[in-house]
């Protein structure tokens, strides 16, 4: 189960990169998005394969994450799209303290 979420995570921390660039202009996000993205998908992977790396990869980069936008919804108040994404990284955290 956490195999998928952590693959779902990736992709919408990967799109949200997209929608970040694309209505705000902010290239910032379009790279951390893809290489966010793209760390999660790799660990998605690694836990599918039951790689021992694949659980502690994706748990640093969503507490990352968390800290990231918990920060940005506590400097703005906006629901969306930070204080989504910090509630998405929680419970991706979540899944994968175990």
């Amino acid at each position: 189960m956490t195999t998928w979420i952590v693959l779902a995570y990736a992709i919408l921390v990967f799109i949200g990169g997209l929608i970040g660039h694309w209505k705000a202009g902010s290239t910032a996000s379009l790279i951390m998005g893809s290489v966010s993205g793209l760390i999660l998908l790799i660990s998605s992977y690694l836990l599918w394969k039951g790689h021992p790396w694949g659980r502690p990869l994706a748990l640093l980069l969503s507490g990352l994450l968390l800290a990231f936008f918990s920060y940005r919804f506590y400097l703005t108040g906006q629901v969306a799209p930070v204080g989504i994404m910090a509630l998405l990284s929680l419970i991706v955290v979540g899944f994968t303290v175990k």
